[in-house]
């Protein structure tokens, strides 16, 4: 018998195939280089001790018990059960040890950039620029909070469900049926589930119905069926987004018109998409917190951000027809960007780099296909095109590589961000609790002066002047403190528990017992002031 002889298109299946894998590969050890770092790094002082170091339901791992609570809690002014559990499984796997819960970041992360150039791949056919998306996505300096910071498992898991239902959207847009399209609203409600920024994937989808997949191109899909093919998604999506406003009304998040009128939101939402384009350009003086101006930005920066709003929409309506990539792209960012751009106000910052983790591909998807279709038909413009992506790529994964490194632990964090936008309430008094777990105490004190005079009543900084009072031994001072912090926020546990304990070191044993048991009303959760509570009441039944 003769061999029997490949054909064509086998061959160039088989071509691709390995093409790909190879892509595949260098994404991977790409990201690998980058964030190898974050394997010596710490816990911080910021989410990472509400989401994993002091949390009780984390720190008992991944059981039935947990898993109930990750559904049923709004812990940290949000409701993400899916990144509760991934935090979980991370202590059941490497206890509290740093080393493995930022390992599964990095490899989450790497494999959403894979992700991202297979979808893409397979949507459009080409896999350079695909692979071209991915590598930015994969090395950008933006996207080091999402990856180096534990508390942040969210973006990663939100990132991967998200490109799971790009993959299963292109797979029912070949060949619609019902099963399929229940695959696609499963990994939407993963990604909801992971974190609620995803309420926008349902436009997102619909985008990708005018570019790559051009299924109203033909006649033989509707705009008004796209529209309504995606009604049951965006329902997800407002369910999703109904229980994250309550959560973070109730968790004290949002803030309301009298703090950040909605005039200031508008300006200062400008200001953000101006920044996190720029910052998409050239990362540079990149931050973990900006704190919010509390008023409004320069005229001239202002006008100056809104022109550049006004060019980018501008460019994605003239070019629709003739490279809808480029209207797609400018869309998908500004549509994604939409949740988290501060017109609802969360928190006192103006901006997060976390932000950027997925609306960042719709700038890359317009740059690389701009580029690769006005290169088409020219082959030595296709190699310097290459060439200067490629350069690309590896100067923002050296600018990453750097930034991972500010990383370390919550000292070099803090005081990167003080060095960034200058000193802040949050950044002084993380930086200062840093300090002060150093046994630093006149550096800890330094800094939450610093953070009282830019903020009077700034409550957290209080508790920490009161913590350090108490430990110099001045308990009279630490009591005046933190009753102070009680008096400024009554519903704050934390205020609560470090004045009993303040008092009961002073002996002020029944005055002890009433703001345990007023942590214990705000906290249930804090065993620690269960105990102490237990043992001052014990005492007192002794006597």
């Amino acid at each position: 018998m003769g061999m029997l002889r490949r054909g064509p298109e086998e061959a160039a299946a088989r071509t691709g195939a390995w093409r790909f894998a190879s892509a595949a590969g260098a994404l991977a050890l790409l990201v690998g280089a980058v964030y190898v770092p974050v394997l010596a790094h710490e816990f911080i002082n910021y989410d990472d001790n509400r989401y994993v170091v002091e949390n009780p339901h984390v720190r008992g791992g991944l059981t039935w018990e947990s898993v109930r609570w990750a559904f049923a809690a709004t812990h940290a002014a949000n409701w993400h059960p899916l990144a509760w559990i991934s935090h979980m499984a991370d202590v059941s796997l490497f206890g509290m040890n740093p080393r493995g819960h930022h390992a599964v970041n990095v490899m989450i992360h790497a494999i959403n950039a894979v992700l991202l150039a297979w979808t893409l791949g397979r949507m459009t056919g080409a896999l350079w620029p695909s692979v071209a998306v991915a590598a930015l996505f994969g090395a950008h300096p933006l996207h080091v909070e999402s990856v180096a910071w534990v508390a942040e498992r969210k973006d990663l898991l939100c990132g991967l469900f998200w490109m799971l239902a790009m993959a299963a959207y292109h797979r029912y847009a070949l060949a619609p049926s019902i099963r399929r399209y229940l695959g696609v609203a499963l990994c939407c409600a993963l990604a909801l589930l992971s974190k609620p920024m995803a309420v926008t994937l349902p436009i997102a989808l619909l985008l990708l119905d005018m570019w790559p997949l051009g299924r109203s191109r033909n006649g033989s899909t509707s705009w008004k069926w796209l529209v309504v093919e995606k009604v049951p998604l965006g329902a997800l999506s407002a369910a999703s987004a109904i229980v994250t406003l309550a959560a973070q009304h109730a968790g004290g998040a949002v803030r309301d018109l009298e703090a950040y009128p909605f005039s200031v939101r508008v300006a200062n939402a400008m200001m953000s998409y101006g920044h996190y384009a720029v910052d998409l350009f050239w990362p540079a003086r990149l931050a973990v917190f900006y704190p919010h101006p509390n008023g409004y930005p320069p005229p001239l920066h202002l006008l100056g951000a809104a022109a550049m709003i006004a060019v980018m929409l501008g460019a994605a309506v003239a070019l629709r027809r003739k490279m809808p990539c480029v209207t797609v792209g400018i869309l998908w960012f500004f549509i994604t960007l939409l949740p988290v751009i501060g017109l609802v106000q969360v928190g006192s910052m103006a901006r997060a780099d976390r932000y950027t983790y997925l609306p960042a591909i719709g700038l890359f998807i317009a740059a690389a296909w701009a580029v690769a279709a006005t290169t088409r038909s020219r082959p030595m413009a296709q190699k310097f095109a290459a060439m200067m992506a490629i350069a690309l790529v590896v100067v923002y994964a050296v600018r990453a590589h750097a930034a991972v490194r500010s990383w370390r632990d919550s000292e070099t964090l803090f005081r990167h961000a003080i060095a960034v936008t200058g000193p802040n309430p949050v950044a002084c008094t993380n930086l200062g609790h840093a300090l002060l777990v150093k046994n630093d105490l006149d550096g800890a004190q330094e800094q939450f002066e610093t953070a009282l005079r830019l903020k009077p009543g700034h409550v957290r900084a209080i508790i920490n002047q009161g913590i350090v009072s108490g430990m110099r031994g001045d308990l009279a001072t630490a009591v005046q403190r933190l009753e102070q912090a009680v008096a400024l926020a009554p519903g704050n546990p934390d205020a609560h528990v470090n004045l009993a304990n303040a008092l009961a070191m002073s002996g002020q044993f029944d005055k002890a017992a009433e703001h345990y048991a007023a942590t214990l009303r705000l906290n249930p959760d804090d065993d620690e002031a269960r105990r102490r509570l237990a043992l001052i009441t014990s005492l007192g039944d002794g006597s």
